[in-house]
């Protein structure tokens, strides 16, 4: 179920994640719990995204609210979170939580290619 609003940019979740997810929170005894998507190590390597069960929003969080599940997403996240697709698959390493970030070109831009070397940190 895509959520898109004019404010928060689009983040796909399967119908398997979404269970997952219910299931994880169900059996908390607070009424806010809900699960954080978060980003980071965008500088000079590839986008690392966690989730963790949160008991409530943050003062400057976004709140997505999907078939009664709260997700938390820090308001300088959501660019980062834009597009992302969230799947429960089972690998090789057994079920767990897969993230896809939008399609990026092959081709780094010429802003990108000046910047190798010139690490920065984008952690949410």
């Amino acid at each position: 179920w895509p959520v898109q609003t004019q404010e928060v940019p689009m983040i796909l979740i399967s119908r398997s994640a979404l269970d997952a997810l219910q299931a994880a929170v169900s059996g908390a005894d607070k009424t806010d719990q809900g699960v954080r998507i978060a980003v980071g190590g965008c500088g000079c390597s590839a986008p690392s995204y966690s989730m963790t069960l949160e008991d409530r929003a943050g003062e400057d969080d976004t709140v997505i609210e999907i078939r009664g599940l709260r997700i938390y997403v820090a308001n300088h996240c959501l660019p980062k979170l834009a597009g992302i697709s969230v799947d429960y698959v089972e690998g090789s390493h057994g079920l767990g939580f897969e993230f896809t970030p939008p399609e990026t070109p092959m081709e780094p831009s010429p802003e990108a290619a000046a910047a190798i070397g010139k690490c920065s940190s984008c952690t949410c």
